[in-house]
């Protein structure tokens, strides 16, 4: 995959989101040529399994979001509607473009991510789920939505001047959990604020312990997009709780298997559960009773 360049170093260094839209559409050609057991199988794959995810990753993180400096700056439904277009109908310039033009105007980053970004994530699973959109374009879409959110980071965080606050936020998912791209929104909105965070998926079965046994984490926080994966993230917490280095470290968890149920946030153990990426960043000021940065 490509690299992807900062997004504030000007037009002429765009393009190199990561996303190879030849390959992908390649992909739908053996897809939908004779019904072979190569072509079920790459179908079923990207239909039952990489869709899904992607989708699930941008899904539940939004819906109660608003901008914390009331600057009531708005991005149309129309914006979104032809975003959408964009994203599957042409290419990664386009879509840079698209990004560029609205920062032109004055649209701060912080509601690119809320009121474009998210709502389209979530516009082309309702695309595909209503059968209007190819599923390897809908895949397409969200992995340049994906490749935005990284490219826009370095200036999503210059536009808040905060400090660093000295706390440390580890957010990750079970070993077998793969929606990762709502997590690494809230981490945004975390290193925003002044937290040092690491963040993503485990890379072996043990790295989530070894490192709260060898840094002193303030927070720790898991995404569950089902339930089917809470035993497995109880018993996850319960073996970080016991390796921490900080006897104190409070253990946060979101995601729609919360959502839909509740008595889950006890039963795993958790002290917290957030809504969304605000929400997770107030609680975890509050349960660490640091003041909200001037």
């Amino acid at each position: 995959m490509s690299g992807i360049r900062r997004l504030g170093a000007g037009r002429e260094h765009v393009l190199e989101i990561g996303t190879d839209g030849a390959s992908w559409r390649e992909m739908a050609r053996q897809c939908e040529a004779p019904d072979t057991e190569i072509s079920r199988t790459l179908k079923n794959t990207i239909e039952g399994e990489i869709i899904p995810r992607l989708m699930m990753a941008h899904s539940d993180d939004t819906a109660l979001l608003a901008p914390k400096d009331g600057r009531g700056w708005q991005i149309s439904p129309n914006a979104i509607d032809e975003f959408v277009s964009i994203l599957v109908d042409r290419d990664d310039a386009a879509a840079f473009e698209f990004i560029f033009g609205l920062r032109d105007e004055g649209a701060p980053i912080e509601n690119i991510y809320l009121q474009l970004l998210a709502p389209s994530a979530r516009r082309l699973g309702e695309l595909w789920i209503e059968d209007k959109c190819h599923f390897v374009d809908v895949t397409i879409g969200l992995a340049r939505i994906q490749a935005l959110l990284r490219a826009l980071s370095p200036d999503f965080k210059a536009e808040s001047d905060v400090d660093l606050n000295g706390s440390k936020a580890l957010l990750s998912v079970h070993g077998s959990e793969q929606h990762t791209c709502g997590l690494f929104m809230v981490g945004e909105f975390f290193r925003r604020d002044g937290w040092s965070v690491w963040c993503g998926p485990p890379s072996s079965e043990n790295e989530i312990c070894d490192l709260v046994s060898s840094e002193s984490f303030s927070i720790a926080g898991f995404s569950l997009s089902c339930e089917g994966l809470s035993e497995p993230l109880r018993e996850e917490i319960a073996r970080v709780r016991q390796a921490s280095k900080n006897r104190h470290l409070k253990i946060f968890v979101g995601g729609n298997a919360f959502i839909e149920d509740r008595a889950l946030i006890e039963h795993i153990g958790a002290d917290e559960f957030a809504t969304d990426s605000v929400d997770a960043v107030l609680h975890a000021r509050k349960a660490l009773e640091i003041a909200a940065p001037s």
